[in-house]
């Protein structure tokens, strides 16, 4: 199995190169490739020449299907995936080899799996890897087999509701022209982003702020990226974060930038609920501490400074609103607003983990 995390530091082209090898190898040695959006794994190319696999983050939270793919052989690239399940997985597995392939010679690898470190240029080494092996795998085909189930699990399941967070993501990936730049921020949305990209559609360059592991100065590193970027750039991100940096949205259009900004707004921290200090409850103040709802309307904001706020409220006017500000680069910022539900997105994300389990089963 190859597993591609997201190196931000390699920059997009160098990270590209990285991954158009790991499929190289994949095809060549009939292993899975497991990579999200950011790391430059999912949309890299066709299925002909190796095999992404878009739905780990679903597959893998359920034992007996996680038992069934255990792996042998790992090798590693980049930083330690964003994906929890994929990590405690692998925790879990304890594989017999763990190749973790780094040219600056770090050791990232916060649950002490490596068995062997090598300090090479990755795109090198799996060159001469898959120059010299050559076999099938039915191991291969059961993953592709169970991760083309839960996709069409998780399709029916955010096909039936309102918007939510799962279809916004989805819609996203789907929408935007190739040669787009997605920017996520951290949180919910790049985990979004992993759980709900598949691997087709248009060709879109993922990228996000792992190394940092906060909300801050998402949105200048955003306008940053649409400082150089030939195409569009689209940021994915929640209220919270789009509040911690909301003053730079102000300079895009006296710096002659255009940034599209697709925003779930749940009012508050949304990623909480989904975590063990959730069932604490009054006991630690969770509403207030922790899910942090701000009671603001963002809408308040639209026309200071550049900045045009749309609210949209379904799939279709969220992905007109996204062709429209792709297309037409106007000075500023074209925000589009998605309230959401915080207690019915949660309530979606367990549904589709229950989905998917059944199905995958």
């Amino acid at each position: 199995m190859i597993i591609v995390g997201p190196d931000a530091g390699r920059g997009i082209k160098a990270q590209n190169e990285v991954v158009t090898a790991a499929l190289k190898l994949s095809a060549a040695t009939a292993w899975p490739v497991i990579g999200e959006p950011i790391a430059g794994a999912r949309r890299a190319g066709d299925d002909s020449v190796g095999t992404v696999i878009a739905n780990a983050d679903h597959i893998l939270r359920h034992a007996a299907v996680a038992e069934e793919l255990r792996p042998d052989v790992v090798i590693r690239l980049g930083g330690t995936p964003t994906t929890k399940p994929l990590r405690l997985w692998l925790e879990a597995c304890r594989p017999t080899h763990v190749l973790l392939i780094d040219p600056a010679n770090r050791w990232n690898d916060p649950s002490f799996m490596a068995t062997r470190h090598v300090a090479a240029d990755p795109a090198a080494v799996l060159r001469a890897l898959a120059g010299s092996v050559r076999r099938e795998s039915t191991w291969r085909d059961r993953w592709k087999e169970l991760d083309l189930i839960a996709a069409q699990a998780i399709r029916n399941e955010i096909g039936q509701g309102p918007l939510l967070s799962a279809l916004v993501t989805s819609v996203l990936s789907e929408t935007v022209p190739a040669g787009t730049l997605v920017m996520a921020s951290n949180s919910m949305p790049v985990r979004e982003l992993d759980s709900f990209v598949p691997t087709e559609g248009p060709r879109i360059d993922f990228v996000g702020n792992r190394g940092a592991g906060g909300i801050d100065g998402i949105t200048s590193t955003a306008l940053g990226l649409a400082s150089q970027h030939d195409g569009p750039v689209v940021l994915y991100i929640g209220d919270l974060a789009l509040l911690h940096d909301l003053g730079a949205l102000f300079g895009a259009a006296r710096c002659g930038l255009h940034l599209t900004v697709v925003c779930v707004d749940n009012n508050g921290g949304g990623i909480f609920a989904s975590l063990p200090i959730a069932s604490c409850g009054d006991e630690v103040d969770f509403e207030t501490l922790f899910r942090t709802p701000h009671g603001l309307d963002l809408a308040d904001f639209s026309g200071v400074g550049g900045v045009r706020i749309k609210e949209v409220a379904s799939a279709s006017e969220l992905a007109e609103a996204l062709r429209s500000s792709c297309e037409h680069s106007t000075p500023g910022v074209d925000v589009l607003l998605v309230p959401v539900d915080p207690d019915a997105d949660l309530a979606q994300h367990r549904a589709i983990a229950e989905a998917v389990e059944v199905a995958v089963s």
